[in-house]
This record gives C-alpha cells, structure tokens and sequence, in this order.
C-alpha cells in the first residue's frame, strides 16, 4: 500500500478555452491500471474519452466541474476544470 501513497493526490487544476482538448496519459495517474473509470460533475461542461490509455478532455462551454477518475478498484483522482471563451 505504501508504493502507492503518492497516487493518492489530486491532480493539479486545468484550465481551458472552449473547443480546447487536454490529453492525459492514464500511466501517469495510475501506473499498471488496465481499467478506467470516470464520471463528471457537469457533463455540459466537458466531454471525457478513453482510448489507448489515455484520457482525451474536451472543454464543451464556460463552467467548472470536477472529473473524478478510478483505477477501477480503490484509488482513484480529482481533476477540477475550469472552462472559459
């Protein structure tokens, strides 16, 4: 359990345009993860993919909303979004 303390933080804030996409390699959140999970605080305000381990944010409108991503098991990371014009 220790090796994985340093997972356990948040990720800092992003902040984006609208029409803006952040990529996010999930190794970096979760080292050794085969599965992923997530789920928004505003679905108007950003669309979240997945593919080929990597997590493709795209800014939809102006708002803030947290994205919450999991291993799939216990640990999982809190991403705040801020979206501006």
């Amino acid at each position: 359990l220790l090796r994985y303390m340093d997972y356990l933080e948040d990720v800092p804030s992003l902040n984006l345009r609208t029409g803006a996409r952040e990529i996010i390699d999930t190794d970096v959140l979760f080292p050794q993860t085969q599965a992923i999970s997530w789920s928004l605080s505003d679905e108007g305000v950003v669309s979240v993919e997945f593919g080929e381990g990597k997590l493709i944010i795209t800014a939809l409108a102006a708002g803030k909303c947290t994205l919450k991503v999991s291993d799939g098991a216990y640990l999982y990371k809190n991403i705040e979004i801020n979206v501006s014009r």
